[in-house]
């Protein structure tokens, strides 16, 4: 399967795909490693197209879910990182705002702060501070 080429055109741009980048790691972890462990063992090309087009099927299904559900938010974050410069800092508001919508989206339960055991890689975090 091939990435729509709708979610190639001007609209997904830099910030906006930087600001959906949490939840590309997060939901496409396990498609990415199959690639480059694929990638790792063998230098033909053609040897990982099924593991590449995994990755890209599995990109194109966050960039569904994130638009469909939280268009506004990846938007208002995108557009205050393009402000910024891709300082992350300058956009922590617009971030909580997203990562509570996308969590939500993919059925991401965020750690309660009370739970000792509950770990923080199931929920996005910021690329830098």
């Amino acid at each position: 399967m091939s990435l729509d080429k709708r979610y190639l055109s001007e609209k997904t741009h830099g910030p906006r795909l930087f600001a959906m980048s949490s939840y590309f790691a997060l939901q496409c972890d396990k498609v990415n490693r199959e690639y480059f462990m694929c990638k790792k063992d063998d230098e033909n090309p053609e040897t990982c197209l099924k593991q590449g087009a995994n990755v890209l099927e599995c990109t194109e299904n966050v960039i569904r879910v994130l638009e469909n559900d939280c268009l506004k938010l990846v938007d208002s974050y995108a557009e205050c990182l393009n402000q910024h410069t891709f300082r992350p800092r300058f956009c922590r508001k617009q971030q909580k705002s997203l990562v509570s919508c996308g969590n939500n989206s993919f059925s991401i339960l965020s750690p309660s702060r009370e739970d000792k055991n509950a770990t923080s890689s199931t929920t996005p975090s910021p690329l830098h501070k």
